[in-house]
C-alpha cells in the first residue's frame, strides 16, 4: 500500500493556448513548440522551488511550499514566453495560461489528489492566453509582497466546483522612472572608483528626486487632462487610425446576444467621440476582409482584427470581452500594438447583472479612449509606417 501524506501546497496549472487545433493543422510543429516549452519552463519551476508533479499533454501539474515562490514563478514564466515570442513569428509563438491555489492535498505516489487540485485546473482555464490567475486563498498571502497589480476578477462558481470562489488576475508593475532613477544612482554611488563627475551627476539626479517627492504634485485626474488638453491645443496633430474588433461573448450565456449589437455600436461610437484617432468603419473592414479572401469571417474576432491590422498598416485596435463567474459578470476591454502579444491598456470592471453590462462597457470604453488619446503621440513616433498618420484638418 503507498504511503499518504496529506499537505498544504501551493498549486499551479499551466496549459498551451491553442495546442490542440495546432496538432490538428501540423503535428510536427505542435510537437516541436511542444518541447520548446518545456525546455524553457522546467529551469523556472526549479528556480523557484517548484516540484514538477506530471505532464498531462501539453499541461504541467506543479506543487510549491508556499504560495510567493509560486506566483513569482508564473510571472518569470510569462516574462520569459514573452520575451521569446517577441523574436518569433507569430505561427509559432508559445502561450500558456497559468492558475494558482493553495490548497489541502494528498500525496501518494509522487501524485497529487483533492479538491485543491481540481480547483488550480478551474482557475488556470479561466486565465488569459498569457496571464496568471490566482485564487483569493494565494491572495491574501501574497498580497504587498509580490511587485504585481492584483485584479479581482469576481467571485463565482466553478465548472464542478461546489463552493464559491473568488478570482484574481496578476500583472507585472512597470517600473517607475523614480524607481529607475534611484536604482542607478545607487549602482554608481556603490562603485569603488566613481569619478568625480560622476559623483556630481548622482547628486543632482538625488536632488531632482527631493524636489519631485516635496512639491506638490497634481492629481493624476488634473495631470490626465492636461495631458488631453496639450494634444488637442496643436494645430496640426497626428491622429491615430484604429481598429475595433466585435465584443466577444465569453459567457456562454445566449441572453447576451440581444445586447451584442448594442454594445458593439456603444463601443464604436465612445471611441468615435476622439479628436486624437479614427476608428476604421466596418465598410472597410469588410473590404480589406473581401481582399484577403476572408469575406465568409461573421465577426471581427482579435486574431481577425490583428490581420486587418496588418493589412492596412493600422498599429492599434481594440476589443472587449464579457466573462460570467456565478451571478457576477466581468467585462474588459483592452488595446493591442499590433506589433506585440500583449495589451497596451487594460481596464476591466464588474457588471452585477446583465442589464448593466451596456453601461460598464460605457465606463471602460470611456477610460481606454482618454488612455490611448494620452499615448496615441507616442504610438505614433514609434510607428515606423508613414501610411499609419492621418494629418487631421
Amino acid at each position: 500500500m503507498q504511503e499518504e501524506q496529506r499537505r498544504l501546497v501551493a498549486i499551479m496549472f499551466t496549459d498551451m493556448v491553442g495546442y490542440s487545433s495546432l496538432t490538428q493543422k501540423n503535428e510536427k510543429i505542435a510537437l516541436e513548440l511542444l518541447e520548446e516549452h518545456r525546455r524553457i519552463l522546467r529551469p523556472i519551476f526549479s528556480e523557484f522551488n517548484g516540484k514538477e508533479i506530471k505532464t498531462i499533454g501539453d499541461a504541467f501539474l506543479v506543487c510549491f511550499d508556499n504560495t510567493l515562490d509560486a506566483v513569482h514563478c508564473a510571472i518569470k514564466i510569462q516574462s520569459a514566453l514573452y520575451e521569446y515570442n517577441r523574436a518569433s513569428p507569430e505561427t509559432i509563438q508559445i502561450k500558456v495560461r497559468i492558475g494558482i491555489h493553495l490548497g489541502d492535498v494528498v500525496m501518494r505516489g509522487g501524485d497529487l489528489y483533492g479538491d485543491g487540485v481540481n480547483i488550480a485546473s478551474r482557475i488556470q482555464s479561466v486565465a488569459d492566453s498569457g496571464g496568471v490567475t490566482i485564487s483569493e486563498d494565494v491572495y491574501r498571502q501574497v498580497q504587498n509582497k509580490v511587485e504585481a497589480k492584483f485584479t479581482r476578477m469576481g467571485r463565482g462558481e466553478l465548472k464542478n466546483i461546489a463552493i464559491e470562489m473568488g478570482i484574481y488576475k496578476v500583472s507585472p508593475l512597470p517600473t517607475s522612472w523614480i524607481q529607475d532613477i534611484s536604482e542607478r544612482a545607487l549602482f554608481f554611488l556603490q562603485q569603488k572608483r566613481t569619478r568625480n563627475i560622476a559623483l556630481a551627476s548622482v547628486l543632482s539626479l538625488c536632488a531632482i528626486w527631493l524636489i519631485v517627492a516635496i512639491i506638490p504634485q497634481s492629481s493624476p485626474e488634473q495631470e490626465i487632462q492636461a495631458r488631453i488638453e496639450k494634444i488637442k491645443s496643436e494645430k496640426k496633430r497626428p491622429r491615430l487610425n484604429i481598429v475595433v474588433a466585435d465584443f466577444a461573448n465569453e459567457t456562454s450565456d445566449k441572453r447576451f446576444m440581444r445586447l451584442h449589437d448594442r454594445i458593439t455600436k456603444l463601443f464604436i461610437a465612445t471611441l468615435e467621440q476622439s479628436d486624437t484617432f479614427t476608428v476604421m468603419p466596418k465598410s472597410e473592414m469588410r473590404q480589406v476582409l473581401r481582399q484577403l479572401k476572408r469575406e465568409k469571417e461573421k465577426y471581427i474576432t482579435e486574431s481577425v482584427a490583428r490581420e486587418i491590422c496588418v493589412a492596412t498598416n493600422t498599429p492599434v485596435f481594440v476589443i472587449g470581452s464579457v466573462k460570467k463567474f456565478g451571478r457576477t459578470f466581468t467585462v474588459d476591454v483592452r488595446a493591442f500594438d499590433v506589433k506585440e502579444s500583449t495589451p497596451i491598456i487594460t481596464v476591466v470592471e464588474e457588471a452585477k447583472a446583465m442589464d448593466s453590462i451596456p453601461s460598464t462597457v460605457g465606463h471602460l470604453v470611456s477610460a481606454i479612449r482618454k488612455e490611448l488619446e494620452l499615448q496615441a503621440l507616442e504610438i505614433l513616433q514609434h510607428d515606423s509606417n508613414a501610411d499609419s498618420i492621418v494629418v487631421a484638418k
